[in-house]
């Protein structure tokens, strides 16, 4: 029984130790001088991996079970700022972190701006930020038994500005209003996104995503994408996607109803059709061959369109289609139709 009672002291000794020191250190990171340490540290090992200048004007939050940033700020050599962050907000639950999980209850991240401009070389700034190693990189595994789950993503009125050489195009040089939230689970065994709401607002061309959602899983090669639900303008489209690049295999299931032309023109102004239909696509690509279905109808007009390929990786390719309709207007597909 001795040895036992020595043992039990000597735990109970180690124990409270280790509790003395967590308290310790729990009350030196409660103070203002710990946080401007801490935050002098994050910079300079940040700027000591970057071309570029990082900076950050203050942290708050207990640190343990909650992290506040401040005025974050990430520029070029040449003070040309690439990204600015309010305010990034952090909750965490630390104690799974002894079950191998890194837990984020919340991720809030409050009118983020991100500038992205292209020099004259066709580069963008952003790339010049990436310091170079002049070492090929090399694969590192990852921990096998890690998982890191963020149950709430918060992206609270967001900016992206493109200074692009050439301007034209469909792509926009402003998107604004972005605000999204997300829940993110990743582990070994696979991955699980699920985006609840994403809406932005662009500019040049104008346009507007009221609503994008979806759930996206991935597991041995398997990407799996369900609850697809987009919304804007005058357009609706839900769907689902599966596919498998190891394997060749994509499915893809689409609807719109109704789909606005007037939507689609923002981004191709040469269309000249007008009108709302009910659109459907379907494809399958597997085992060397495609397939292909596409249905457009609206009150009167109905247009079908079948086609398939196999053999796709021979020199002979045997291929098909096939086409139905009726009530179709010409004039309301070519208004310049004689």
């Amino acid at each position: 029984m001795a040895p036992l009672r020595t043992y039990s002291r000597y735990l109970l000794r180690v124990l409270s130790g280790l509790v003395a020191v967590l308290l310790l250190i729990a009350l030196i990171s409660q103070t203002g001088m710990f946080r401007n340490w801490l935050r002098q540290v994050l910079i300079e090992q940040a700027n000591a991996n970057l071309n570029g200048r990082l900076s950050i004007e203050a942290l708050e939050g207990n640190l343990l079970t909650s992290i506040s940033v401040h005025g974050l700020t990430l520029s070029t050599m040449e003070n040309d700022t690439i990204v600015h962050l309010p305010e990034l907000s952090l909750r965490i639950q630390p104690g799974l972190l002894l079950r191998n999980t890194v837990s984020i209850e919340l991720l809030a991240l409050k009118r983020p701006v991100v500038f992205l401009r292209q020099r004259a070389d066709s580069s963008w700034n952003i790339s010049a930020v990436i310091k170079e190693t002049g070492q090929e990189t090399q694969d590192i595994p990852a921990p096998s038994n890690w998982t890191l789950n963020i149950a709430n993503t918060e992206l609270i009125d967001g900016s992206l500005v493109l200074k692009r050489l050439d301007s034209s195009g469909p792509v926009p040089d402003t998107i604004r209003n972005i605000n999204a939230m997300l829940s993110l689970r990743y582990s070994q065994a696979g991955s699980d996104i699920e985006l609840r709401n994403l809406s932005i607002l662009t500019a040049n061309p104008d346009f507007t995503i009221d609503r994008l959602g979806f759930h996206l899983t991935y597991q041995d090669s398997l990407i799996r994408i369900d609850d697809l639900l987009m919304q804007a303008g005058n357009s609706r489209l839900k769907g689902s996607v599966l596919a498998n690049p190891d394997k060749a295999l994509l499915d893809l299931d689409l609807k719109a109803s109704p789909l606005d032309l007037e939507d689609v023109r923002t981004f191709f102004p040469q269309l000249r059709a007008s009108g709302r239909y009910s659109v459907a696509l379907t494809a399958r690509h597997e085992q060397d061959s495609l397939h292909l279905a596409l249905t457009l109808a609206d009150q009167k007009q109905h247009l079908g369109l079948q086609g398939f390929a196999a053999d796709l990786s021979s020199t002979s390719v045997r291929y098909g289609a096939a086409m139905n309709f009726s009530n179709v207007s010409p004039v309301k597909w070519l208004p310049e139709w004689p």
